[in-house]
């Protein structure tokens, strides 16, 4: 067994396919999932394939591969470029969005939605999270995992940019990743505490689904990344790339606690047993590159549909909307192939044209001072300049 020794992150295999089945899940979710298994009386395990699951899996991806992103770029540059982070964040989400918003307007002209004015307010600053339950519209409903997402990573990114403003020095490098896995971890520890002090507000509005209650499973993909680039991960690839039975120890450790959390998320319902579940998984598929799994997920069909998977989300929404009551459509069928077919067309001829658009804000490379993420528990060596 082969374990990745690049101190970078590159293509992680599987990843693509793992946001496709993320994507699909909410759309079974609002065709109906939960009635087929509580019809045959299996309930207990429509958790294992639920729309929500698949969200929180969304966000684990989401905050793993934005914070390991972010570490190789203070390793190329020594510093993180805020305005650069918004501006492919923006290119990424925001032209399909807005077309998907324009859609839900012109039905609405049509007569085929009805939406409150106070719900466009919402749904056109990316805060549809914290909609009133009275100003909800089915259609504009799986935007809140938008907002959320978008509110987080503004917050994060200006985060990053206070703690890795300037070029640091290597010395200082290590205690601004210390203060940055500190200020998470209180983040995901603390926001269920506050809870309960909004519960006047439960009978108005998705609480659940305001950011800073929602954040979890974001916030553990970012601990996960941070722990995957920290200089305990570095020194046991580098201690370990030659020893078989420890290499496929640890890969089959990390396959148990995944599996274990996620049939535990079914009977216990912990939605941060879980994230850690969707973090081992990830931090496999990182580690392990070429393993069975990897190569299976890793296949032309799920790779395609994986790269689609925003757009499968966000057209879900605005063709199947969050239930039947909402759909436009009759015919589930049809409308699930208009899914399909609208999301290839507006990936190939409309978010193409901004993605490469990013590449223009891509860091821009310096010498770099560091190579890995210290050691929580172990003193620090002098800085000394190496390469990655």
């Amino acid at each position: 067994m082969q374990i990745y020794t690049e101190n970078k992150t590159g293509k992680i295999l599987g990843l693509n396919a793992l946001r496709f089945l993320g994507a699909l899940s909410v759309i079974f979710l609002h065709l109906g999932s939960m009635n087929w298994f509580e019809a045959r009386g299996l309930s207990e395990y429509h958790p294992l394939f639920s729309g929500k699951t698949g969200v929180y899996l969304f966000y684990v991806i989401s905050g793993f591969l934005i914070t390991a992103l972010a570490v190789d770029e203070i390793r190329k540059t020594e510093r993180f470029d805020f305005k650069k982070f918004f501006a492919r964040r923006a290119l990424r989400l925001f032209p399909l969005y807005y077309l998907a918003i324009a859609c839900i307007g012109l039905l609405h002209i049509l007569g085929l939605t009805s939406v409150d004015p106070i719900s466009w307010i919402y749904a056109l600053t990316y805060s549809y999270n914290f909609v009133p339950l009275d100003a909800y519209n089915g259609l504009l409903g799986s935007f809140h995992t938008l907002g959320t997402e978008e509110q987080f990573y503004m917050a994060y990114g200006l985060l990053l940019c206070l703690i890795f403003s300037g070029i640091a020095p290597q010395r200082y490098l290590p205690a601004k990743y210390i203060s940055l896995a500190v200020i998470l971890i209180m983040c995901v520890t603390a926001n269920q505490t506050l809870r309960p002090y909004f519960a006047n507000f439960e009978v108005t509005h998705f609480v659940r689904r305001w950011s800073f209650f929602a954040m979890d499973p974001i916030g553990i993909g970012c601990l996960a990344a941070l722990f995957y680039k920290s200089k305990w991960v570095e020194s046991f690839v580098k201690t370990v790339k030659n020893r078989e039975t420890i290499l496929v120890a640890t890969h089959l450790s990390l396959c148990a606690i995944f599996l274990w959390a996620y049939i535990g998320y079914a009977f216990h319902g912990s939605v941060t047993l879980l994230s850690i579940g969707f973090s081992c998984l990830l931090l496999d598929l990182s580690l392990f590159r070429q393993t069975l799994t990897a190569r299976v997920l890793e296949n032309r069909v799920f790779a395609y549909l994986g790269t689609i998977s925003y757009g499968l989300y966000v057209w879900q929404a605005v063709i199947n909307g969050t239930g039947s009551n909402a759909r436009w459509i009759e015919s589930p069928y049809i409308s699930t192939a208009l899914v399909f077919i609208v999301s290839v067309v507006s990936y190939e001829l409309y978010e193409k044209r901004f993605l490469e658009l990013k590449k223009n804000y891509r860091p821009e490379r310096t010498e770099p001072s560091e190579k890995g993420l210290p050691s929580l528990t172990q003193p620090q060596p002098k800085p000394v300049s190496t390469a990655i």
